[in-house]
């Protein structure tokens, strides 16, 4: 007996229904590098490079932060048996070497001791990197010593003189961060005192900058930093307590320079 058309397509429906799902399925995308899937890679690579401009935290062995190299590709900066490298696109270049024995020929090496006026002389002894910071933009990677005193200090990213911006005496800092449209360095650390501090350097003449809370909120007068960001390209903010303005907004662009390269704590 010949089936009747109604009986066919009632047995058509559901195979229709299950490949206009398929369709859809496909071309909504997922982890094999459709439309989704590219979406959130995007997303998972923007939160890691911002995460490596406000997250320093300690460098030693093969820990590793990375700075924007270009469009297609980034800069990787890690320490690797007492040298600060930077590798990018299948490529090494050796910046700094703690000391002269581990340095590879023409690479700058840590000053062995630091002088912050005439006459007077400390030993550093760096027998590691505790921060490796590099700037947004890729041109800056700042780092931090630790040993029996630490130093503070900048590099170029591709190579050349490191320049020290500070002295930290029996105490280092906590935390670095870079500004987005600068070379500029917001270091915050807790000195002897136990009140933490703020301190901003400008990488590129290689110096520390006057800060209105810094003369305003001293330690010894029982005031802190009590929190502090970013909230421009060139703009931080200041919360302090226990003494004096409670609040700062500043364009670090217009502070000038202290004396010196950084007075130690």
């Amino acid at each position: 007996m010949r089936p009747s058309s109604r009986g066919a397509w009632t047995r058509a429906v559901p195979v229709l229904v299950w490949a206009a799902l398929a369709v859809t399925a496909v071309g909504c995308g997922g982890s094999d590098g459709s439309r989704g899937g590219r979406a959130d890679a995007g997303a998972a690579g923007a939160d890691t490079s911002a995460a490596a401009s406000r997250e320093p935290g300690p460098a030693g062995g093969s820990a590793a932060r990375t700075a924007s190299g270009g469009a297609d590709q980034q800069a990787t900066f890690s320490v690797e048996a007492g040298v600060l490298v930077r590798r990018e696109g299948g490529k090494s270049r050796p910046l700094l070497a703690l000391d002269s024995a581990e340095a590879p020929a023409g690479v700058p090496v840590v000053p062995g001791t630091w002088k912050p006026a005439p006459g007077s002389s400390f030993g550093v002894e760096a027998s590691s990197f505790r921060h490796v910071a590099p700037s947004p933009d890729g041109a800056w990677v700042a780092w931090e010593t630790d040993g029996v005193h630490e130093l503070l200090g900048v590099v170029p990213a591709d190579g050349g003189r490191p320049a020290v911006l500070d002295f930290f005496f029996d105490s280092h800092a906590s935390e670095l961060t870079w500004a987005a449209g600068g070379p500029y360095l917001a270091a915050r650390y807790l000195p002897p005192s136990g009140r933490e501090e703020l301190r901003v350097y400008d990488a590129a003449r290689g110096a520390r900058l006057q800060t209105p809370w810094g003369e305003a909120c001293r330690p010894r007068d029982g005031c802190a930093v009590a929190s502090a960001e970013w909230t421009g390209p060139t703009t931080l903010t200041v919360r302090t307590e226990g003494g004096g303005k409670a609040g700062y907004r500043v364009d670090v662009t217009r502070l000038p320079p202290m004396d010196g390269a950084g007075s130690g704590s």
